[in-house]
Formats: C-alpha cells, structure tokens, sequence
C-alpha cells in the first residue's frame, strides 16, 4: 500500500511543481535567516541541498534510519540551545528544521500537504518579527506560491500558470472579507503574550561602554518614526531620550536603581515633581518598530497629563524618561506634547547627588587631577563644562567609528588612555570622559543615550529615525536650572549634530554590513527618490494599518454608525461575509452554466455515467489521467482509445489553447468518444 501511494504521489507531481516547491522552501526559510542561528541555517541548506541532489539522481535518497538520526540530533540540539534562544525562536527553529528535514521524505500525498502546511505556518511566524510592507507583500506572494503548488498537484497535465492565476483570484477574493474583519471585528487582547528572549532585543542596550554605540551607527535598519502635529523643531534640538545612566563603574555605564524604572505600589516620582512647562508646545506621534525593550523615546519635557498611548501603556519616570510596562513585540505608536523650553529641574536629593558625583576611587587618576584643577579654576559649573569642551575642540581630537582598542594600560584606566593618548573615539568616548570630568570637578553629571536628528520624508511629512542615529550625550546639574544637555560630540564634530552624519564618517563604509541598504547609493538621485517613496508607503502602511489600535476602531465605529454597540458590529460582518458568498455563488454559477454548455464535456460526463453502471465510478479528487490507468485495468480493449480519450479532455479543461490546437482536439475526442462508446456497449 505504501508503494502504491509513492508512486501515485510520484505521477501527481511534476518535475516542475517539485522544484517550484523547492524554491518555494528556500524563499520562505530566507524570511527568518535573522531570527535563525548559523548552525541551523546549515541544517537547512544541508536538507535542501541533499532534495536537488534527489531531483537529480533518485537514487541518491537518504535511508529512513538516517533522517531519524537527523531529526533527532536537530531536536536535542534545539533542546540545549533552548535557553538561550527562549521560547518563541526555539518553536521557530523547530519549525524550520521540520520544514526543511520532510522535503527529504516526500513519498505519498500525506507528506506533500503537511509541508504546504508548515509553509503556510512558517509564513505567519514571519509576521511576529516584522510587519513591514515589503515584508508583508513577500508573504502574501509566498502564500499564494504555496496555494498554486497545492492546486497544480491536481492539474498534473499542466504547468504551474493555471494553478497560479487561480491561486491568486482566491486570495484577492478574500482580501474584501479581510478588510472588513480587520476594520471592524473586536480588537480583543491576546490571551498570553508572545515570548521573546534577550537576543531578540534590538537598539540602545541597558549598559553602555565606550564605542558600542559605534555597532548601531553601521545598522540601517529603522528605529521609530515621528510625525510632528505642530512645527518641526530644529535638527539640533531633536535629541531622542530614551535612558539615563547615571551609575559608573570604571568602564561601564547603566542606571542606578534610584532611575531605572517604575516601582508598583507607589507613586511615580515626576508625576509629584513636574517642573513648570513654559514656551510653545510640541506635539508629535511616534511609530516604534519592535524591539523587544521598554524604553521609548521623547523630547524632553513630556507633559504627562497629555501622554496618549494608542497601544503602548507608557509610564513616565523621575529622570524625565519614559517607558513601556511591557517589551515592545509589535509595531506601536503613542502621541506625545513635550516643551522643549521647559527645564528639567526637579528637586536633586541627597541620595540622588552621591549616585551622580561617584566615581570608582582607583580610575583614571588623570582624569581626576583634571576634574580637580578644574574645580579649582573655575567656580561656575558652566565655565568648567566650557573649558573641557575647548580642550576637545582645539586639541588634536578626532571623531571615528573605529577608535583603536582600549585596554585601560592594564589597570583599567580606559577613558585615560582615550583622553589623553589615542584621542580616536565615537559619541560614547567623549560623553563618558566628559561626565567623568564634570563629576571629578565636584559637578553632578550623568550620561544620556538615545537617538539624535533623524530623516524628514518630504512626501509624507515624518521623519524617519535610523540605528545609525544611535547618540549619547551628556547632563550636568546646575543650580537654578536644573539639569543641562552638554553635547561633547558638537565639540569635535558640529556637522555630526548640527545636520547628521558627516562625511568623515560615512567614507569609513558607514554600512559595510547591510549590502542591501539604499542608503548606500542615495548620492544617486533615482535610487534616493526610490527610498524615499518606499519609505513614505511603508509610513502609510504602518499608520493605517499597524497602529490601528482598539480606541481608533472604537472612534472610526461610532463615526459612522453611531453608538458602539456589539449587534452593530455582529450585523456588518455577517452582511459582508453574505454578500461576498453571494457574489461568489453567482460568480461560480455563470462559470458552471459556460461549462455546461460544452459538448467535450457532456460526452465525457455520458462515459463516466457509463463506466459507474458497469461498476467503475470516478472518485471526485482523482484526475482524468489517473483514472485512464484504471480504466485500460479494468478494460484492457480501452486501454489506449481511453487514455488519448483523457488526454484530449484534460487538454481542453485545463491548457491555454489557441483556435486551431482546439478544434483539433474537439475533433480527435469526437472520434475517440464514438469508439468507447461501441465498445462499451459490447461489454
């Protein structure tokens, strides 16, 4: 019986819908080559490559008790790496490496639908990771690929065009049902929430050392976008906080646990100590891509009284941050009014000044004497911040993403060796040596991490914020006026904050890791209008489409229809899904009604009545060329007026054929259908 499967499975598959499922594989596989590690992704290619080696010899398939080795070793290999990956990626990876591994034992019609399934599977899993146009546009191609290998396994006598328009009217059928779903159907909370581990995170990290910042600046890939309600600020006011750290070690900075974040149960610092906002208001949207963190990102001031969270539940804290109680896992947006003239001087505690005047006792002796002589020199706070600023704009300083190694001269003294010998660095060097300056002169000083500027979308009117604008600067508190923004980086490199990235930096191969940016070739026009009109749908897409929250279907449902009631919402579905069947029997009716009138294939309903009287009845899913083989079986006298028989019948049901190839078929199954039936008579 097994036999018998293989080889039915064998005649119903073409060697063109084969490799157009193998090529299916590799596309939807090379969706998630971010999310899956190096050895699985050899895993994969190993499969895929032993499946061409099978197409080609047949011989050369791998023995049953080798895929249970491999199956079982790839499963134990998830298993140990599980921790690390976390839940969501290890179901992934074991996804995938089903996916892949089954191709090897595509024997019967069984195992041919559970990989169209596990494609179909796998294709929604792309979605968790990414929502973007194009990415969406890649699924919805690949699903009606995979729709079009499913139906061609039914229609062997033709190529894979038929079964691809057909494929593709079917999704486009159902894209109306969808919209109205999506715009109406209740937007209920998930019931658990995706997991995600700590290697799916992306952006700024909790901790921040010397030149790791320099990793973002090399990465294209989108951080956030804002669309201004009110002006547009300057580019060099558009510092994007998203954490302060104010807890130094010696080498690396992160936030004291007095900054870090919300405590349950009890009030939340700002919301007691709001400094007084003064000056215009600036009012604007921000559309997060997913990234598995808390932070979020504003302009300081926030009023807090006039933070709208679409779908992100924000909490704002003490050091005039804000945050997201959950990671952000989807695209989200949240509207923001900040005043950018406001100060940010909220009463500095006790416990507050220590965290931000230490330092470790045994680092950077050099740059503590500085700290020293500078106190000693100059009693205001700002002419102390002024003269470090001037030791880095007239001394030999530069501004580089790949500042040389530091190794501290063996006693972890790093920000001294920078300052005073390599004198190479990115935004992190000269913001740590200055805060650590600032903090050794007897100033309160913290450092600040974020995103500067980002790129304004003429066609869409947002801007569009970049890893690659990944920034840190620093903060010193002055009395009667709070905390202060200090750039150091203006100091060495203006064009840096002042407009974006400069041109020093982008000749040392600014994204020699991502070969596929555009970004690369925007000094060619063309392909710069390109990105830009790319980026401005995908805007458009994220706008209506991802950030279309719970609030926005309430508000769009009581526009139109009034009050929100549920048997409202119940009515419109139900009348859409009956009107859209309704069109669709209609559709199909007219189709059956052409059909009918087709003589071929009246005469070839009037054999299969004949046959199922003698006892031989045509199963429904079996194509005309498999049942020939069972005829000429049964009734070896029609063994080859049958199948000809057949094969003008599949010809003429199925295949694009031109006038004259018609009529010449119509006239063979004539006369093929003349002979079958005397002989059937005879029978």
């Amino acid at each position: 019986m097994i036999k018998g499967n293989a080889l039915l499975f064998k005649r119903n598959i073409s060697t063109q819908n084969a490799w157009a499922l193998w090529l299916c594989q590799i596309l939807t596989l090379s969706l998630l080559i971010n999310e899956l590690t190096g050895w699985m992704l050899a895993i994969i290619a190993l499969c895929l490559c032993w499946r061409t080696l099978v197409f080609i010899k047949p011989t050369q398939k791998p023995h049953r008790i080798l895929l249970l080795l491999i199956a079982c070793s790839g499963c134990i290999a998830i298993a140990i790496t599980g921790k690390q990956l976390g839940v969501l990626l290890s179901m992934l990876h074991l996804l995938c490496f089903a996916y892949a591994l089954k191709s090897l034992e595509m024997n019967s019609r069984k195992d041919f639908y559970q990989i169209i399934l596990l494609g179909i599977f796998i294709l929604a899993s792309v979605l968790i990771f990414s929502q973007s146009l194009l990415i969406s546009l890649f699924v919805f191609c690949l699903l009606v690929l995979n729709l079009s290998i499913l139906l061609a396994y039914f229609y062997p006598t033709t190529n894979i065009k038929k079964p691809l328009i057909k494929s593709t009217n079917m999704v486009l059928q159902s894209i109306p049902l969808a919209i109205v779903l999506f715009i109406f159907f209740p937007r209920l909370a998930p019931f658990w929430e995706v997991p995600s581990s700590k290697s799916a995170q992306t952006g700024l990290s909790e901790s921040v050392t010397p030149g790791a910042i320099a990793n973002l600046a090399r990465s294209s890939a989108l951080a956030f976008r804002v669309k201004f309600l009110t002006d547009i600020p300057q580019y060099n006011q558009l510092y994007w906080r998203a954490m302060v750290m104010d807890d130094f070690d010696g080498r690396t900075w992160k936030q004291s646990k007095n900054s870090h974040g919300f405590n349950r149960g009890k009030r939340n610092k700002l919301s007691g100590d709001i400094p007084k906002l003064i000056g215009d208001k600036t009012q604007y949207q921000v559309m997060l891509e997913p990234s598995y963190q808390h932070w979020l990102f504003s302009l300081a001031v926030v009023d807090k009284n006039q933070l709208v969270s679409n779908q992100v539940d924000t909490l704002t804290l003490s050091n005039y941050t804000i945050k997201s109680r959950k990671p952000i896992s989807q695209t989200s947006s949240y509207e923001v009014t900040s005043f950018t003239d406001s100060l940010l001087n909220s009463p500095l505690s006790f416990d507050e000044r220590r965290t931000n005047l230490h330092i470790p006792s045994d680092n950077n002796p050099r740059l503590k004497a500085e700290g020293r002589r500078l106190q000693l020199k100059y009693t205001d706070d700002i002419e102390r911040a002024q003269a470090i600023l001037d030791i880095i704009r007239e001394d030999d300083y530069h501004y580089t993403l790949t500042p040389p190694l530091l190794s501290g001269n063996g006693a972890g003294h790093e920000l001294d060796q920078f300052f005073y010998e390599s004198k190479k660095g990115f935004c992190v060097h000269y913001a740590s040596v200055f805060t650590f300056i600032m903090r050794a002169s007897g100033t309160p000083a913290r450092l600040v991490t974020g995103y500067l500027g980002g790129e304004y979308n003429k066609q869409s009117g947002h801007l569009s914020i970049y890893q690659y604008d990944a920034h840190a600067w620093s903060e010193i508190w002055v009395n009667d006026k709070g905390w202060v923004r200090v750039d150091p980086t203006a100091a060495v490199d203006p064009e840096r904050v002042e407009s974006g990235l400069s041109d020093t930096i982008q000749q040392e191969g600014l994204f020699n890791n991502d070969l596929l940016s555009l970004y690369r070739y925007k000094h060619l026009a063309w392909i710069n209008s390109l990105r830009l009109q790319l980026d401005a749908l995908d805007y458009q897409w994220t706008r209506l489409v991802l950030s279309y929250s719970s609030k926005k279907q309430y508000d769009l449902v009581t526009q139109w229809f009034g009050h929100f009631k549920s048997w409202k919402i119940g009515g419109i579905i139900g009348g859409a899904l009956i009107l859209m069947m309704t069109i669709m029997w209609l559709v199909n009716i007219k189709k059956l009604k052409k059909k009918s009138l087709d003589k071929w294939l009246i005469q070839y309903q009037q054999v299969l009545t004949i046959l199922k009287n003698k006892g031989l009845e045509k199963p429904i899913t079996m194509p005309a060329s498999q049942f020939s083989i069972v005829v000429s079986q049964h009734f070896p006298l029609l063994n080859s007026k049958f199948s000809a028989y057949s094969q003008c019948f599949e010809a003429l049901m199925y295949q694009e054929l031109s006038t004259a190839h018609r009529e010449q078929r119509l006239n063979e199954m004539n006369q093929y259908h003349q002979q079958i039936i005397k002989q059937l008579k005879k029978v």
